[in-house]
Order: structure tokens, then C-alpha cells, then sequence
């Protein structure tokens, strides 16, 4: 039978033994949990007889229950994982300057899915913020196995879901409930452990670029446009399903506004080739132009509400794999769209400017230019 798991400052066997320093004494020995779930713990006793000595040990562990052992009085070391992840919202709420309202959206989104309502969520935060422990749910959040009623959300889920336990034991240690923040790493953790890793310094050709539009073409979950997308203007993931109102979109004028926040000059507005505004048209024509352009499209209830980016990452590596491609991600698109740029003759600024970062990061992108070749400054 599986051993009874002691409850906090609970102690089931106490051992008696002569007191190994004054002759003459009892010492009597057990083991206890404190309230945060931490390991077990010595508390001792002594006296004339083992009955006086137990009575000092049972004495002393009142003592230490009464102690404080950190915290504050809204997180300490008696709560849990889903408390403290409800004080980290508010304070992110209450942070200044304000983040965007889709950021607070997400972090809200995330916690309920991978926290709330789950084992590792009613854990003390103490017990919680053990690596083992937390490395072991972000497995299950990847695998499907953290609710009775999930699915596997992969990778996407699993880096969403140690976002939220840093902020929760970065919370945790600043309220002074644990000594120290934890951090989970996330290597080999998926349970499609045998899939090829990403190449990042690999971009799709031509005949790859075709054979991966006509598989999201093909595909039931509306995958289609936001691939189309994805080639022609090299836009994050992200900002594309949650930064692309139809507001934002002229099709006369053939422009759209992309409405990223990683950086300042994540906001950009550039122009569409021909054959991505007829697709959009299409798109409005068929969906309507209510709410985001790549937003919920199968619920008329739900019509351009924001789609879960987790689950569109899971349907983008489906159609990778399908078309041949399992070596790329949906960065892949980012990084092709630099080079092809790059070799039709567009300057590094003006690449940068359609994928809304800086320079620098977007000659990281381009893997076909040559070794550069340095001026002799000194040569006379």
C-alpha cells in the first residue's frame, strides 16, 4: 500500500534514542512537511523518560508552525500555483508604462489553459517552484496530459506555458514566498521527441514555397490565406492572426497595416502584390471584413474573433510536414521572404522596413549573401 502522504506539521513515527551529548537524556526524532509543500524536514526532543521527550518534540513542532517562513500578505509560502498566478495578472495589469491589451489577453488565455484547474496548479508554490516538477507539467502541457480534457499543444504551448511559470515563481520570489525564482528549461521535452529539429539557416525555395501554399490550400483549418500571407510580406506569426484588423487593409490602395509591438518599428504599413490582394478580396468576399483578417472563421457567431495561436502553430507544422517540409517553422516564412528580397535587388533598409525590425536583425535573416569583402583602408 502506498504510504500515507503526511499533512503539514503532521509526524507519524517518532523514534527514541539516547541523547547523544548528555548522558542521562532522551532524545526522541521525526520527520515533518511545512505548509509549502517542501521536503521533509527533522524536529527533535529530549527529557528524563521517552515520554518527556516526546512531549518536547511535539512542543518544538508547534513552535516552528508558528514561525513565518516568508512571504507576503498576498502571496506566502501556503499558496498555491493558481493564487499566485492570479496576484502576477494583477500586477501585470497594474504595470506602468501599460502593456497592450492583446499581451494581458494572452497571459489571461494562457494561465486558464495551463494552470487553472490543474494538479500542478493546486500545488504550494513552494513544491511548485521544484524543477523537476515544473519541467514535468510543461511535458504534460506539450503532451496533452496537464487536463483530462486537452490535446497535445506541442512546442507552442509548452514555451507559453513556462512563460507563465517564470512570471508565477519570478512573482513567488519577489514576495519573498520563495528564496529563489526557478527556471524550467524546455529541451527534448515534447513527446514527438523524434521529429527534425528546425533548420534556421535554411529558407524554402521556389518549389517549396508552391508545394506548402497548395497543402494549406487543401487544408480544413483555413490555413490558406494566412500561408499566402506569411510568403508575401514575411510577417511574424503572431502578428498576423492578432495584428491584422480588416480596418487596416486598403485594397484599393493595395496596402495593409501590421500592427506588430516586439519592437518600435514593429508597426508598419506596406504595400501587397497583386495576387495577395486578390486573395484577401477573395477572403472578404467569402468571410466578411468584420474583426481580424486571419481570425475565427468557422463560427459565424465568432467571426474574426482572435484564433489560438497555439493551435494555428500545431495546424502550420501538420502542413509543413505534409508538404515535405520538416525542417522549417513558421519563422521559415521570415526568413525567406528576407532572402528572396535580398536576391530580387531590395536594399537591407528596405527588407527591414516590410518585417518591421531593424537592420541589423534582418541581415541575420538573409542566408544567401556572400562573404563580405573588406577594404583595404591602409593600402596606399
Amino acid at each position: 500500500m502506498p504510504r500515507h502522504a503526511l499533512a503539514p506539521y503532521e509526524v507519524d513515527q517518532i523514534a527514541v534514542s539516547d541523547h547523544p551529548k548528555t548522558p542521562g537524556l532522551v532524545r526522541a526524532r521525526a520527520r515533518f512537511r511545512r505548509e509549502d509543500g517542501g521536503p521533509l524536514l527533522d524536529v527533535y526532543g529530549s527529557g528524563k523518560t521517552p515520554a518527556a521527550a516526546k512531549r518536547d518534540l511535539r512542543a518544538n513542532l508547534a513552535r516552528k508552525r508558528q514561525q513565518h517562513h516568508g512571504g507576503s500578505d498576498r502571496v506566502s509560502t501556503t499558496s498555491t500555483v493558481e493564487q499566485v498566478a492570479a496576484v502576477w495578472l494583477s500586477e501585470k495589469q497594474a504595470q506602468r508604462p501599460a502593456l497592450a491589451e492583446k499581451t494581458l489577453s494572452e497571459y489571461a488565455k494562457w494561465v486558464s489553459a495551463y494552470i487553472t484547474g490543474t494538479a500542478y496548479g493546486s500545488l504550494k508554490i513552494g513544491a511548485a517552484a521544484n524543477v523537476v516538477r515544473g519541467e514535468q507539467h510543461l511535458r504534460d502541457v506539450a503532451n496533452g496530459q496537464h487536463k483530462s480534457t486537452s490535446r497535445g499543444g506541442g512546442e507552442g504551448a509548452m514555451k507559453s506555458a513556462r512563460k507563465v511559470l517564470h512570471g508565477i515563481t519570478d512573482t513567488a520570489h519577489r514576495h519573498g514566498a520563495i528564496p529563489h525564482p526557478t527556471r524550467f528549461r524546455l529541451q527534448g521535452r515534447t513527446a514527438d521527441e523524434g521529429r527534425d529539429k528546425i533548420d534556421t539557416e535554411r529558407v524554402f525555395t521556389h518549389d517549396e514555397l508552391v508545394e506548402v501554399q497548395a497543402v494549406a490550400d487543401a487544408h480544413t483549418a483555413d490555413m490558406g490565406d494566412l500561408v499566402a500571407f506569411l510568403t508575401a510580406l514575411g510577417p511574424r506569426v503572431s502578428e498576423a492572426l492578432h495584428g491584422v484588423t480588416w480596418d487596416d487593409v486598403d485594397l484599393d490602395a493595395g496596402t495593409v497595416t501590421i500592427r506588430g509591438t516586439k519592437s518600435k518599428n514593429a508597426k508598419r504599413t506596406v504595400t501587397m502584390p497583386a495576387w495577395l490582394i486578390e486573395r484577401l478580396g477573395a477572403r472578404a468576399g467569402l468571410h466578411g471584413t468584420t474583426g481580424l483578417v486571419f481570425g475565427v472563421t468557422r463560427y459565424a457567431s465568432k467571426m474574426g474573433q482572435p484564433r489560438d495561436l497555439s493551435n494555428v502553430l500545431d495546424k502550420m507544422r501538420s502542413l509543413l510536414d505534409t508538404a515535405g517540409c520538416p525542417w522549417a517553422g513558421s519563422h521559415t516564412f521570415r526568413r525567406t521572404y528576407a532572402t528572396l528580397a535580398d536576391d530580387a535587388g531590395a536594399s537591407l533598409g528596405q527588407i527591414a522596413a516590410v518585417l518591421g525590425q531593424d537592420p541589423a536583425t534582418t541581415a541575420t535573416y538573409i542566408k544567401t549573401r556572400p562573404v563580405a569583402t573588406a577594404v583595404d583602408v591602409l593600402a596606399r
